[in-house]
């Protein structure tokens, strides 16, 4: 957007009056654009009726999805959309992965099949054993339907989840992500919702203080209450709605661990090639390094089409 010149930076709202994460993930080459409304991750809902305490270790999560799925039965132990780049980044980085160097910063430095991405694509495709079904089975609202139907018990979501559980009467909790077998944390990404300001607005100083209202503390904390959305105001993170919810609690332990998306525009080139390379590694197998190799390829010949 900043490079097309579609918005306006943001000089209304005061930056220390939000989390760092808000503002550097608002921000691009220093300039504040973005006027955040909540910051999310992802983490572990667990269905209370199936499985009494969530797992700590994915070790844990595996012997219980063994003894716990029966596919005859639609029933499965685990599931996460195995496809999608946004959620298995978090194996990918918690093996020293990455996806460009110098913090998401520098585009001449592709990780996405170094050594470390290579160990996290491994992990993937080894929960195939406690997951064997094909990636088109396993989209966002067949898994989400059968949590709710209490057929799964343990579902990697998001907080924009957590008001259909609850509308759907699950007896639910959400912890932190598993560890993984090398004993470290996933590496979940880390969002920012945000508005911005047209610059083809008619009316950008209208504009920019209605976006100081939709992120005032008093908006966000209605906002909370209705959408159990983390609000990125850091008077906010001391109400007691938000310190003592359990649920949001969790969310808040996986930030620790998480990292923020690259948000440079050469982002835009990596998620189809990862959604294929993805999709191959879970349904056919075979060697990581070089679906992840053919991946990186596909990413770079993106980038040099752009100019990049």
């Amino acid at each position: 957007m900043v490079s097309s010149g579609l918005i306006y930076p943001n000089d209304v709202l005061k930056p220390d009056e939000f989390l760092d994460a808000a503002v550097q993930g608002t921000s691009y080459n220093g300039v504040w654009y973005g006027y955040p409304d909540a910051i999310e991750t992802y983490a572990l809902f667990y269905n209370k009726d199936l499985i009494a305490e969530p797992p700590k270790t994915f070790d844990e999560l595996i012997e219980f999805s063994k003894s716990f799925t029966d596919v005859s039965k639609n029933q499965y132990g685990f599931m996460m959309e195995l496809a999608n780049f946004y959620y298995i980044y978090s194996f990918i980085g918690g093996y020293d992965g990455y996806v460009f160097g110098n913090n998401g910063t520098d585009k001449s430095d592709i990780g996405l099949n170094s050594p470390g991405a290579v160990e996290g694509m491994k992990f993937h495709q080894s929960l195939k054993e406690i997951l064997p079904l094909n990636t088109a089975d396993i989209n966002y609202d067949i898994k989400n339907a059968l949590f709710n139907e209490g057929k799964l018990a343990l579902n990697i979501d998001g907080p924009w989840a957590v008001q259909g559980h609850k509308d759907a009467g699950v007896n639910f909790g959400v912890a932190p992500l598993p560890l993984l077998p090398n004993g470290k944390h996933p590496t979940s990404f880390s969002g920012i919702r945000a508005f911005y300001v047209n610059s083809y607005t008619k009316y950008p100083n209208a504009a920019k203080l209605l976006a100081k209202y939709l992120t005032s503390s008093e908006l966000l904390a209605d906002r909370f209450e209705s959408t159990s959305q983390i609000p990125p105001r850091k008077d906010l993170l001391e109400s007691p709605s938000i310190k003592n919810d359990p649920i949001s609690a969790a969310f808040l332990e996986q930030a620790q661990y998480a990292q923020a998306m690259p948000n440079i525009p050469e982002m835009a080139s990596v998620w189809v090639p990862m959604a294929t390379a993805l999709d191959e590694n879970w349904n056919k197998g075979g060697d990581p390094k070089a679906i992840l190799d053919n991946a990186v390829k596909s990413i770079e010949e993106a980038l040099a089409l752009q100019g990049n």
